[in-house]
């Protein structure tokens, strides 16, 4: 019976381990920011994400200021839901952000800057099957 139980728990723990793969990508990207609310990423339907990291970079000479929101699916930008807020990235930058954004069906990312900019964002991270 013991023998039993440790093979059973031995598949369990074999098709979980294969269920868990979960690929690193790149989420969503934006190269220029407006002064209104810009989508970045967008989780997929029957999806959920995760993201890991975001980068802002500021490829212009002068600094830029950044807003970030996650919001939820059928809601809108708020300060509920921001993640950033007024953050400023020096001319010429870039800002690493060590994330743990987990993020549901029809959830989004949303940026502004303080005017229309060449500043690029990147995020990256997960998506599984929900």
């Amino acid at each position: 019976m013991r023998k039993l139980l440790l093979t059973l728990f031995a598949i369990f723990l074999t098709v979980n381990a294969f269920a868990l793969t979960l690929t690193y990508k790149r989420l969503g990207s934006s190269t220029v920011l407006s002064a209104s609310n810009s989508t970045i990423y967008t989780v997929p339907a029957s999806t959920t994400a995760e993201v890991k990291i975001c980068w802002i970079t500021n490829t212009t000479t002068s600094d830029v200021t950044i807003e970030l929101w996650h919001v939820a699916s059928g809601g809108s930008a708020s300060d509920t839901n921001k993640l950033m807020d007024g953050v400023t990235i020096p001319a010429s930058d870039f800002k690493k952000i060590q994330a743990d954004w987990q993020m549901a069906t029809g959830d989004t990312i949303q940026a502004k800057g303080s005017t229309n900019i060449a500043t690029s964002i990147q995020l990256y991270g997960v998506e599984s099957a929900s």
